[in-house]
């Protein structure tokens, strides 16, 4: 063993993400946001995010910590009804001041930044009447920047100058179109000062004024657009050298390119059709190719279009992507956020009160997660290991198909296999059990048109042949597993939602086979059933939420599978789903609720003898639908995560240890989850999450986020190949006392949770006799594909 290899030593990387998971992210931007800017306010290398909030008066301001999370740090009032603002530098101090316009005081808003992001001083300068929009730019070329406000009660734009230390006494007025609603600068005519272009919402037109070089403009002329053009962007958008426009039209649903023939005559060249309702309109280069593209916030339609831009005035077809579902997609804005080299996109939903957060892959497309297509109105989902091979399973109930579709084998972002079966009619939940004591995990399915649950048995490949179907009472709605009885097999507990016995007990004979045990009225319209030792006696008792009297019923468990209504404990509207974990960390399984009629998470505690209390609401997005109670975070602590069947996202809480929890986040899925499960589908160690989408037929993925690994188990040297080099190195680490690279799942290769010559001769077995895999036993390492 006098061998010895000089090798360089990398440690896997472990780290947590800021933002846990492949898709884009809802965070709380204050009341009614109507407009979002961007800007490095506390001079720190991030980008920051000033907000609007036009029903409350205010602009808030939310810092960036490095990684791209944001959270709201401050909040300055402004003058009535603030409609827009924008960062920019105005007194040449180098920080990033605020304009806020202020439609119903005819005013703007300057707030100074007096470092590092703080705006403790405002000024108010008066402009036209209703000032809806306010751009920046340098009109008379004197070094600092003056401000065109878009005037749409008097069909004007003020021009502010500057006087070179934020101050804005010298104001002119310009007559426009009907309704001005944006404006943009530009040097259209190529004599290098700036002009201005006006988009004018109810005459259909845009007017053009031309800067004479000192900041006096005359009307050049006006272009007819769509019907009523909203906002406009300029750019040079064929790469010859000179301001083409494009504008947003609202009504017409379109985006009109007009071409500058270089000297400032500008021709409408074509429309391209956007998603309804188009509202704020900008060009950026998203996917790094030096050509601007276009992006359009759509308003009422809750999302927002790319156009990428192909050369030659020419763009695609518009690419949408999602935003909150409802929330009013009426500004955007786009910078670096995550400071990984391209544009990432930022959109303020006013009626959800949110900014989407959607970070760029890097090609001008966005992460939202990856969807698959199921069957009609999928209604729940579940995960497990299915087929004994590494990649997690998947399951979804697809309702109007009376089906099941089983998704084996998640690997490199797709499942390598895809089988329906035939179920009951109107099958409404699903879940995995081992029902016949093999080891393996079998299925049941709810089936609430048909008055029964069916039972799929694994024939151990994930392959599920057989099924026994068993009568229930009507209108069965969910069910858990558990051991209920005490003899070492799992049965199952069923709520129905019609006829006498609203909970019903199967019982499991140990090969699979269930008869009904007995029934209870246990509520009139009960959501799911929780399985838990609720008062540490060491058998399973059940919780069930009641949503017509608003409460979680507990029925103890006497030992043999027998049940006693204990007593309700009152929580908010339509508890739709709730779980048992022990969130606080004394031992005992605490209740959380997710209250769709009211938006809000409840925490029962529990007081150790299976009496509880209400601790504590959290909001959620809308309607919340299901809840599960995972560690998202690998932190050891379990999390709160609803999915939000209106809001088309996700809302989690991070505990702190205690049970508390941290800001919430949201996470966008596809078109209204109804249930969500989680599993490591892509085995690095953390949680990703599986939802059931009922709208869009289909579920998304979530790829978990919070353990960046590059480890692979018996990959020593880190070289991402197993190879006799590194069974050297494991000897050497053996008997030389090298030093273990990073988990201890490189070196472990045979999962005993101890390193010796067992391992040396498991990996060079592995590599030159084609033996078994290196076994990840690590919460980081990775095994080969």
């Amino acid at each position: 063993m006098g061998l010895a290899i000089t090798l360089i030593l990398v440690s896997s990387s472990v780290a947590l993400s800021q933002y846990l998971f492949n898709t884009w992210v809802s965070i709380n931007a204050g009341s009614s946001p109507a407009s979002v800017t961007i800007g490095d306010f506390d001079k720190d290398g991030d980008r920051d995010i000033g907000v609007a909030n036009s029903t409350v008066d205010s602009v808030v301001i939310l810092m960036n910590d490095g990684n791209g999370k944001l959270r709201i740090v401050e909040s300055y009032s402004t003058g009535d009804y603030p409609s827009a603002v924008v960062g920019v530098d105005l007194d040449g101090d180098e920080n990033v001041d605020l304009v806020v316009t202020n439609r119903q005081a005819n005013t703007v808003s300057v707030f100074k930044n007096s470092g590092p992001g703080n705006f403790p001083i405002r000024s108010d300068f008066p402009v036209g009447l209703e000032p809806s929009y306010v751009s920046h730019s340098d009109l008379d070329s004197d070094g600092d920047q003056d401000l065109v406000t878009a005037n749409r009660a008097d069909n004007s734009i003020s021009v502010l100058l500057n006087d070179g230390v934020g101050g804005f006494s010298d104001r002119q007025d310009y007559s426009v179109g009907d309704s001005p609603r944006s404006v943009v600068c530009a040097d259209f005519d190529g004599d290098t000062d700036l002009d201005v272009a006006v988009a004018n919402y109810r005459s259909h037109n845009i007017s053009l004024l031309f800067n004479d070089g000192s900041a006096t403009l005359s009307h050049s002329h006006t272009l007819a657009s769509g019907q009523f053009p909203i906002s406009l962007s300029s750019g040079d958008f064929d790469a010859d050298g000179d301001c083409d426009l494009a504008v947003a039209n609202q009504i017409s649903a379109t985006i009109s390119i007009y071409k500058n023939d270089g000297v400032g005559n500008l021709g409408w060249l074509y429309d391209y059709a956007t998603t309804e309702y188009p509202h704020a309109l900008d060009a950026i280069d998203l996917d790094n190719d030096g050509l601007q593209d276009l992006i359009v916030a759509n308003g009422s339609a809750s999302s927002f279009s790319v156009f990428a831009n192909k050369g030659n005035l020419t763009f695609d077809t518009g690419v949408d992507f999602r935003t909150v579902k409802e929330g009013g997609s009426y500004s955007l804005a786009g910078s670096d956020l995550d400071l990984d080299g391209d544009t990432d996109i930022i959109i303020a939903n006013t009626y959800s009160n949110s900014l989407t957060i959607h970070s760029n892959r890097g090609d001008g497309t966005f992460h939202s997660g990856s969807h698959f297509p199921v069957g009609l109105a999928p209604y729940a989902s579940a995960t497990s290991e299915l087929d004994g091979q590494k990649g997690g399973d998947a399951v979804v109930v697809n309702g109007n198909s009376n089906t099941i579709s089983v998704f084996n084998n998640y690997q490199k972002g797709a499942f390598l296999s895809q089988i329906d079966y035939p179920t009951g009619p109107e099958p409404r939940y699903v879940a995995t059990t081992d029902a016949n004591n093999d080891d393996l995990q079998d299925l049941v399915v709810v089936n609430t048109g048909g008055n029964s649950i069916s039972v799929f048995e694994n024939d151990g490949s994930g392959n599920f042949p057989t099924r026994r179907d068993y009568a229930t009472e009507p209108w069965p709605r969910a069910l858990c597993s558990a051991d209920f009885e005490q003899d070492g097999d799992l049965d199952l507990a069923v709520v129905n939602w019609a006829g006498a016995f609203s909970l019903q007990i199967f019982v499991n004979d140990g090969a699979g086979t269930f008869s009904l045990k007995t029934g209870y009225a246990a509520g009139e319209l009960v959501g799911n059933v929780l399985p838990s030792d609720l008062d540490g006696d060491h058998d399973i008792d059940l919780a069930v939420p009641d949503r017509r009297t608003n409460s979680i019923a507990i029925w103890l468990n006497s030992g043999d599978g027998n049940f006693d209504f204990i007593t309700n404990y009152s929580v908010g509207l339509d508890p739709f789903s709730a779980t048992p974990c022990d969130l606080d960390g004394d031992g005992d399984n605490d209740l959380a609720v997710a209250c769709s009629g009211e938006n809000r998470i409840w925490i029962l505690t529990n007081s150790g003898n299976g009496s509880f209390v209400p601790e504590a609401t959290y909001p959620t997005g809308s309607a919340p639908s299901s809840i599960i109670i995972p560690d998202i975070n690998g932190d050891g602590y379990q999390d709160l995560v609803v999915t939000n069947w209106s809001g088309n996202t996700i809302t989690t809480y991070v505990n702190e240890g205690d049970g508390s929890f941290t800001d919430r986040i949201d996470y966008g899925t596809g078109e209204r989850p109804i249930s969500g499960s989680f599993i490591d589908l892509d085995g690095d160690g953390d949680l990703d999450l599986v939802t059931a989408d009922y709208t869009s037929n289909s579920f998304t993925v979530l790829l978990n986020l919070s353990i960046v690994c590059d480890a692979i188990a018996g990959d020593l040297n880190m070289d991402s190949n197993l190879s006799i080099v590194d069974v050297v190195y494991l000897v050497n680490v053996i008997f030389k006392s090298w030093t273990i690279p990073g988990d201890m799942c490189l070196v472990d290769v045979n999962g005993d949770n101890s390193v010796q010559l067992g391992d040396v001769v498991y990996l060079f077995n592995h590599i030159m006799k084609n033996g078994p895999s290196p076994v990840k036993s690590g919460s980081c390492c990775l095994t080969l594909p």
